[in-house]
């Protein structure tokens, strides 16, 4: 069995209603083989500076993880640092994968889906520089990410953009301007207790394993 290092990005409401602590706890059972570590950005960091957070974030296990991990609960996806966990791991090359709790009842119970996170950010490819620009979603409108505007394409980024042949550019296919939203890439999936455990967790990691080309 592979062996994945397991980082969670989440909102902190989801840690005072226990959603979030019942995964990562379930995750952390000894009985449970391949997930080898759980780190997070916890809530002393909360009350920080931007320029803290970022910090935090930037010098935190994220890079050196396998696999970052999305809990989507109700309000995530307006989390600005959940968005700029996720391009740094997209940059850092992590897997991706999001889990949503509105299943798990922690304090609060069942609660109503919330919206990914995924289906909020994307990039665009510049062909002459070889970035990948970043966007969000706000207001029904698509504007750069202020906190991670863009990255270089790498092949050890989560994504590669290939670049379009010759014949590829000549006929109007080129990749340039066109933009991915992530939720396009990335699988989402729930949690349900008494359904699910560590050991789904380690499968849809396992199956999201892989380097996406586009």
């Amino acid at each position: 069995m592979e062996n994945f290092n397991v980082f969670y990005s989440f909102h902190y409401e989801d840690v005072g209603s226990f959603k979030a602590s019942i995964i990562r706890n379930t995750s952390k059972l000894k009985c449970y083989q391949g997930l080898l570590t759980d780190q997070s950005i916890w809530e002393e960091f909360k009350a920080k500076t931007d320029y803290q957070i970022k910090k935090r974030i930037d010098s935190s296990d994220l890079i050196k993880s396998d696999a970052t991990v999305v809990l989507i609960g109700q309000n995530t996806h307006e989390r600005r640092w959940v968005k700029y966990e996720i391009i740094k791991s997209f940059e850092a090359g992590n897997t991706l994968i999001g889990v949503h709790l509105n299943r798990v009842k922690g304090l609060v119970g069942i609660t109503k889906k919330g919206l990914s996170p995924f289906d909020r950010l994307a990039f665009k490819y510049d062909e002459l520089n070889d970035l990948l620009y970043f966007y969000e979603l706000v207001d029904r409108k698509w504007k750069p990410f202020e906190d991670l505007p863009f990255v270089k394409n790498h092949k050890q980024n989560t994504v590669f953009v290939k670049k379009p042949s010759f014949f590829q550019s000549l006929f109007g296919k080129s990749k340039n301007g066109v933009m991915y939203r992530l939720s396009e890439l990335f699988p989402e999936y729930s949690w349900k207790i008494g359904e699910h455990n560590a050991t789904n967790l380690h499968g849809w990691i396992s199956d999201a394993h892989k380097w996406i080309k586009v």
